[in-house]
């Protein structure tokens, strides 16, 4: 209790042996509370066009991996809180459709979040990538983010061609520079640094 008095009062506190103090009490932080992992779970889904089965792909978020089961479905147990990036894959060693994505950005919190993902051709993979991250004159939607001025989808006369940078038939594409969504450490999902020249000097 804290007792500030003077006069009358305070003698008799003092004759009484207590204690008189105008400090205040010292406050204690709250207990930190260890706040659960997030739990995840979902199920991919394609238009009838795709035509292809969604059994077994690849569901990734960070460092955590899980394939979908016989309806597509999916389930991380153990995915952190907070903001997430989430990426559905599948290949195909032959057809028409040999690749297939699903890309999303999830919140997740300790109470349990279902979501069902998308999942489009991505056989070329800059055709994916165009239908979200256009050029200037191709942008329809708000939600469309314009892409950078680096050309794709070329065969590179002068530059360098380091393994796993281009695709099978030799072109630059988006993953020459970029995960798919896929934090690797540096902005805008680039593989390395642009700002120190890293990124370029890989081809240039």
């Amino acid at each position: 209790m804290r007792v500030c008095r003077t006069g009358q009062w305070m003698a008799l506190l003092l004759a009484a042996g207590m204690i008189v103090s105008c400090a205040k009490a010292p406050v204690r932080p709250p207990p930190r509370i260890s706040v659960p992992p997030g739990r995840l779970g979902g199920a991919l889904f394609a238009d009838n066009t795709l035509g292809v089965p969604l059994e077994g792909a690849q569901v990734r978020v960070g460092e955590e991996a899980v394939k979908t089961g016989a309806d597509g479905t999916f389930d991380f147990p153990g995915v952190p809180t907070g903001k997430q990036f989430l990426v559905a894959e599948k290949r195909f060693p032959s057809g028409a459709v040999r690749r297939v994505l699903g890309v999303s950005t999830v919140y997740v919190t300790d109470s349990p979040l279902r979501v069902r993902i998308r999942m489009r051709d991505a056989t070329d993979v800059d055709t994916f990538c165009l239908d979200c991250h256009p050029m200037k004159k191709d942008v329809t939607r708000r939600d469309q983010i314009q892409r950078d001025i680096h050309p794709s989808g070329i065969v590179p006369k002068k530059a360098n061609k380091p393994f796993g940078k281009y695709d099978e038939k030799g072109r630059v594409t988006c993953e020459s520079c970029h995960t798919v969504h896929q934090d690797a450490g540096f902005p805008h999902f680039t593989l390395a640094s642009f700002r120190d020249g890293k990124l370029c000097l890989q081809c240039h």
